[in-house]
C-alpha cells in the first residue's frame, strides 16, 4: 500500500480474526478535518452530482465511533455552521462549500440546489425539517428509484442557506 500524508491508499484488504474487509482507503485517526475531506473520495461524488447523478454520503458505525465529528465537526460549532468556516468543519460543511464554488466556476450552467434532511433510526425514517414527528415512508418508482415520500425540500442559494437548514434539522 502507498502512504500519502496521513492516509493509506489502495488498501486491498484488512484481516481481523479471519474476516477480510476490502477498503479503498484508510485515513489515519489523527488526520485533521481538511485532510479527511481531501482523502475521503467525496470530491468525485460531488462532481458527479453536479452532472446530474444521484449521490449519497452515508455515515455508519457504532455509537461513539466518530460519525458526527467526521460529518459536522465539533458539536459545539453546529449553531455557527451557517456563519463562517473553521478548521474543525466536517465533511458536510466542506462539501457544501466545494459544491457552491464549483457551481460558481461553471459559467453558463444553471443549477437548482435543494436540501432534504432525514434520519434513519431504529428502522424508522424521520423528516428532520418537518414539524411532524410522524415516520416517513420509503417508496420506489421506476423514474425516481427509492425516495422518501413527502420529504421536505428547501431551496438554497448559498452555503449559508444549506447550513441554516442543517442547523434547523439538527436541533
Amino acid at each position: 500500500a502507498d502512504t500519502v500524508a496521513g492516509s493509506t491508499q489502495r488498501q486491498r484488504g484488512v484481516s481481523k480474526q479471519g474476516v477480510m474487509y476490502r477498503l479503498d482507503r484508510i485515513v489515519a485517526p489523527d488526520a485533521g478535518q481538511g485532510l479527511f475531506f481531501d482523502q475521503s473520495g467525496i470530491k468525485p461524488l460531488l462532481l458527479s452530482a453536479l452532472e446530474g447523478y444521484a449521490a449519497t454520503c452515508f455515515a455508519y458505525g457504532q455509537t461513539g465511533s466518530g460519525k458526527t465529528y467526521s460529518l459536522i465537526g465539533s458539536e459545539a460549532i453546529v449553531d455557527k455552521l451557517d456563519q463562517k468556516s473553521s478548521e474543525s468543519d466536517g465533511l458536510l460543511s466542506r462539501s457544501v462549500k466545494f459544491l457552491f464554488s464549483e457551481i460558481k466556476r461553471r459559467l453558463g450552467t444553471a443549477y437548482e440546489v435543494e436540501v432534504s434532511y432525514a434520519e434513519i433510526y431504529q428502522e424508522k425514517v424521520r423528516d428532520l425539517l418537518s414539524t411532524s414527528d410522524a415516520a416517513c415512508k420509503v417508496r420506489w418508482n421506476p423514474h425516481q428509484g427509492y425516495f422518501v415520500e413527502g420529504l421536505t425540500r428547501v431551496a438554497c442559494a448559498s452555503k449559508a442557506d444549506v447550513m441554516r437548514a442543517f442547523c434547523q434539522g439538527y436541533r
